[in-house]
């Protein structure tokens, strides 16, 4: 059972979401098209007529939600990524349009189905009813179509079928053959990410991971998973990275897919864009270079990220992509970001003095990056491109460890001058170079995760002493899956696998307590933000799969 006010119910490759508004209680549909500026509430479901004096009671599995009131009861699921289906029994159904504009449109068909036109998602969604009729009102504003489905005997079918232009099938009207669909198709996905046994944790994280993606479509080139279906209805140029690490073992074509997204949209300079999603792509901001580092633990995960063309086809943009940062986001030998978001950490401590920032996270990952990439240029045979790559990780090791570091550890410098704000974790990330950093910077990082950041439920991204630290601050306190799971793969790569077991398993306490939510509070365990993000699934997912006792977490 998912909780519809904070988990949507949703399908692999949809665009439609259902939602219950926590105040309200309203059960609301949603179409996820025109990414999470776009308005996205379509109609409120809501059972009518006698029935309707009675409470409604709101029920939902991953693959359906059942709506109940009296003798009346409606079933609803997506029986294929562009149709809802619904089935109700005893009663009819009432569909309420939310957010309409005054150039929305209701029109029948010859054939006896319904169109509505919405303006502000440029999208139409047709109706079709077998065993019932319906019949098109307006709302009290005159204006908002009312959409009233009216059993003939005791029960109907309906399927609202989502298109841009034309509906390309017959409606997909039978739910019995819909529920089956779906069913099967989430059956698939829990055998093969091996979460059988799991428990409520498990399975919890691997719907989200599930019912994230959505389908190619228009500025899409492919299948992609979203942050989110709650409210961040984008996919992020480093939350893809993640959410690729996941399914990698499983379904290894869609994790290279997360990857080859930005490289279908990378710009002429080598940037990836911040964000894309069916109708736009963002180049305001951009997100820390984790692609190299995340071909390196693709290959650790499936033989399929080792063969020679999926190689050469990382090699290429991750080499593109590097290359922006060495010809437009580096001076004087170190490189910079322009924003707090193109760190992922956008209100980090480090950058309350102003941009460009020079922050020793973002060499570390290009250092990795470079790494990455010489590794790569070896299994293609191009020894010289790796030599290159390989030198300059070393040059950009020393630059790091000379200009970005003293006795006291890493710190990050604004126009040349270094700050002396240095509560932020994210000056710890050098910690992902491992044993390319000498000893005693390797124990004093480790000494500051201990010591300053680790709490009850993880690394906060704030010392909580800090004046800085907000306990919901976003960067500047709570802890995040992505900052969790560079850290631990880390302490894995230096042996540490004490300390990286302690670390998980904090972790997963939070989502324990708290379940798939955005950021988590570092001494409560409670969530923040988004209650349902795919990134947190993902590590969650991870960290899972490293136990190897599952009964530790049922």
């Amino acid at each position: 059972m998912i909780d519809l006010t904070k988990v949507p119910m949703s399908r692999f490759g949809s665009y439609f979401a259902i939602s219950q508004d926590a105040e309200s209680g309203e059960v609301i549909l949603r179409d996820l098209h025109g990414g999470d500026e776009c308005p996205d509430k379509l109609f409120t479901l809501e059972i009518p007529g006698e029935n309707e004096k009675a409470k409604t009671a709101v029920r939902a599995e991953p693959t359906f939600l059942t709506l109940s009131a009296g003798e009346g009861k409606v079933e609803v699921c997506f029986g294929t990524p562009d149709t809802v289906n619904i089935y109700g029994t005893n009663t009819g159904l009432r569909l309420l349009t939310k957010e309409p504009t005054r150039y929305d449109t209701v029109l029948p068909l010859p054939d006896g189905g319904w169109e509505f036109i919405s303006y502000k998602k440029d999208y139409k969604y047709r109706f079709d009813c077998v065993g019932g009729t319906i019949l098109v009102k307006k709302q009290e504003d005159g204006i908002s179509p009312v959409f009233e489905i009216t059993p003939s005997g005791n029960y109907f079918e309906l399927a609202i079928t989502g298109y841009r232009v034309v509906c390309g099938h017959s409606p997909h009207t039978d739910y019995r053959q819909a529920r089956q669909e779906t069913d099967r198709s989430y059956a698939c996905w829990l055998s093969s990410m091996n979460v059988l046994g799991g428990g409520e944790m498990a399975e919890l994280a691997a719907y989200i991971a599930w019912s994230c993606v959505v389908g190619a479509e228009s500025n899409l080139t492919r299948p992609a998973m979203y942050s989110s279906k709650n409210v961040m209805a984008n996919a992020w140029s480093w939350d893809n990275c993640f959410c690729a690490l996941a399914v990698a073992g499983s379904y290894p074509e869609l994790a290279l897919d997360q990857l080859l997204l930005f490289a279908d949209h990378q710009d002429a300079s080598g940037a990836y864009p911040d964000f894309v999603n069916d109708r736009f792509s963002s180049y305001s901001c951009v997100k820390p270079p984790v692609f190299g580092w995340t071909c390196e633990k693709l290959q650790s995960i499936h033989p399929f990220f080792k063969r020679r063309e999926v190689v050469e086809q990382l090699y290429r943009t991750v080499e593109r992509n590097t290359r922006f940062w060495m010809d437009y986001r580096k001076v004087d030998g170190l490189f910079f970001y322009t924003h707090g978001n193109d760190s992922g950490w956008d209100n980090a401590s480090v950058f309350g003095k102003g941009v460009p920032l020079e922050a020793p996270d973002l060499t570390a990952h290009l250092i990795r990056q470079a790494d990455s990439l010489a590794s790569m240029a070896e299994k293609l045979g191009d020894r010289k491109a790796a030599g290159e790559w390989h030198e300059r990780a070393q040059q950009w090791t020393g630059m790091l460890l000379e200009r970005l570091s003293d006795s006291d550890g890493f710190f990050a410098r604004v126009q040349g001058e270094p700050l002396e704000c240095r509560s932020s974790l994210l000056l710890c990330l050098p910690v992902i170079l491992g044993n390319r950093l000498p000893g005693a910077a390797i124990e004093k990082l480790l000494d500051s995760l201990e010591n300053r950041f680790l709490t009850p439920y993880g690394l906060a991204t704030e010392e909580v002493s800090s004046p800085y630290y907000r306990q919901d601050g976003y960067w500047l306190g709570p802890v995040w899956a992505p900052v969790m799971y560079l850290v631990t793969d880390a302490l894995k790569q230096l042996g540490r696998l004490d300390l990286a077991k302690t670390y998980e398993q904090r972790f997963l306490s939070a989502i324990e307590k708290s379940g798939m939510s955005e950021n988590f509070d570092p001494l409560t365990g409670c969530g923040n933000c988004d209650p349902a993000f795919a990134w947190t699934a993902s590590v969650c997912l991870l960290y899972l799969r490293d136990i190897s006792d599952w009964n530790e977490w049922i």
